[in-house]
């Protein structure tokens, strides 16, 4: 009988301390919730809005570049670029950078078509938030 109430007064205890409930009752305090500053954050970084690549003269090569209008906030962008030969279907395995301003530049190559996406960070390391990738842009290099 005694294992029995002390069974019952545990369980009733754990019911009515919420069982794992982080929040304080009119305290005022703050859920210890880590990831929701996070959510927020990387919700507030805008996605960039990446314009079709244009061609132009290199040093060594033509080069395509690629601009977008600069995200507030944003400490940087991560770059996805792929490439495929014109006859080709598929793009290739992308190759991602980052940058730190709203430009990139590749080399280009006769018959190579180019696609980027952009998204913008915020923080170093283990605090780096992203915000979502933007639409592709595409460079489509002239056939001679």
């Amino acid at each position: 009988m005694k294992r029995l109430c002390v069974a019952m007064l545990i369980l009733m205890t754990i019911v009515a301390v919420g069982c794992g409930n982080n929040k304080v009752a009119d305290s005022g305090a703050a859920s210890s919730t880590v990831s929701e500053p996070e959510a927020v954050e990387a919700s507030t970084l805008g996605v960039p809005a990446v314009k079709d690549g244009v061609l132009r003269p290199g040093e060594d090569c033509a080069e395509v570049c690629f601009e977008w209008d600069p995200v507030e906030g944003a400490d940087g962008y991560e770059v996805s670029e792929e490439n495929k030969y014109y006859s080709e279907k598929e793009y290739r395995e992308p190759e991602t950078v980052e940058v730190a301003d709203n430009t990139y530049v590749t080399g280009a190559q006769d018959y190579f078509d180019f696609r980027i996406r952009v998204r913008a960070f915020k923080g170093e390391g283990a605090d780096r938030v992203y915000g979502e990738w933007s639409s592709f842009a595409r460079s489509l290099i002239q056939r001679t």
